[in-house]
């Protein structure tokens, strides 16, 4: 599901601290940095396009792993090789926690590939580009947060079709987390995922879909 990011804050906002009797003043200013999110998205564009295994993706990614790091966090990779329509892929999801009080996670997401055209080179920057880079200076902006939920950051890779989307051919990133998570016995307890894409584009368009949760789809 694309979730437009005024709505992923608003929710965020709402799974951790909670609803109040009293609404708190709203802060005078944002952590978030524009200027920040904008100098990632234009470095992760800058490396081109980026399908799973290719080069340029692998530039991606340790650019991610490094800002992360100084960010406070400690990153991991999570790798693993799938089999796609054109042959087997490695995969690679990056993901770094920021702990909480309380073991239940809030995982936070996104994707840092890209999907190869034919006609054009497609580099993501309305798309997987503007996600990642949205996710990044998210990251930065949660350092100075009192956590009751432990705060999972998670950059998924192989989100894009190989050839197709179809049910086989596509998110090989996040199927392969949900599946980590339910062989750690970690799936339990995740209390909530938000997934950011299609951050930025000028003439967004979010079609009403019909496999996501019916409640949340009526209140957005």
């Amino acid at each position: 599901m694309k979730i437009i990011v005024a709505f992923v804050l608003v929710v965020f906002a709402v799974v951790i601290y909670g609803f109040q009797r009293t609404p708190s003043p709203a802060p005078k200013s944002s952590p978030f940095s524009e200027q920040g999110a904008d100098a990632d998205l234009r470095t992760i564009v800058g490396f081109g396009p980026r399908p799973a295994g290719s080069e340029a993706l692998a530039k991606t990614r340790n650019y991610i792993v490094a800002e992360l790091s100084k960010a406070g966090l400690k990153p991991e990779l999570d790798e693993f090789d799938t089999r796609t329509p054109r042959g087997f892929r490695h995969i690679v999801n990056i993901h770094a926690v920021r702990p909480g009080s309380n073991t239940t996670t809030i995982a936070v997401t996104g994707h840092y590939d890209t999907k190869v055209f034919d006609r054009f080179s497609f580099t993501g920057a309305n798309h997987g580009g503007s996600s990642a880079a949205w996710l990044l200076e998210f990251a930065r902006a949660s350092a100075g947060l009192k956590l009751e939920n432990t705060l999972e950051f998670v950059f998924f890779d192989g989100e894009e079709a190989v050839v197709e989307w179809t049910d086989d051919d596509s998110v090989y990133g996040s199927r392969h987390d949900v599946d980590r998570r339910y062989r750690e016995g970690k799936l339990n307890n995740l209390k909530a995922l938000i997934l950011v894409d299609m951050i930025g584009d000028k003439n967004l368009n979010i079609r009403k879909e019909s496999q996501s949760t019916g409640w949340l789809k009526t209140l957005i």
